[in-house]
């Protein structure tokens, strides 16, 4: 009984896997310099990562830092494809791009809250990013 959570965790990691799959698959069917912005962020954040031991938001969550790093990874992901929908005026498909995301990484036992600041403080750089071009 005391693996229960744990297997439930490593369950929830493989769904934001493959969730990552399927965002970064949706942001590179974007016109190429779209692509092209989010792929320079994401290798900026990459290297960011690298150094990370652990995250403020994460603390007393008990996950590795390659989960913490998928975790950001997907967050970052979806942050860009939320203010992509926000620029572009659909708020609908921004809010269940940022909706889906915040459940998801909130179902790995983190605070839904600090998950959801986490996703706006990303989203914010995001469309600051698309707009100033």
């Amino acid at each position: 009984m005391s693996d229960e959570p744990h297997a439930s965790r490593a369950a929830a990691i493989r769904m934001i896997e493959a969730a990552l799959d399927d965002a970064y698959r949706a942001i590179r069917s974007h016109p190429t310099e779209t692509v092209q912005l989010f792929e320079r962020a994401r290798a900026t954040h990459e290297r960011g990562m690298a150094g990370a031991a652990e995250t403020d938001w994460s603390k007393g969550a008990q996950l590795s830092l390659s989960e913490l790093a998928t975790i950001h990874r997907y967050l970052f992901a979806m942050a860009f494809i939320s203010a992509y929908w926000e620029v572009h005026g659909d708020l609908p498909r921004r809010d269940k791009a940022a909706q889906t995301a915040s459940l998801l990484v909130a179902g790995v036992a983190l605070d839904p809250e600090a998950v959801m600041r986490r996703l706006v403080a990303y989203e914010e750089a995001w469309k600051t990013g698309m707009t100033s071009s």
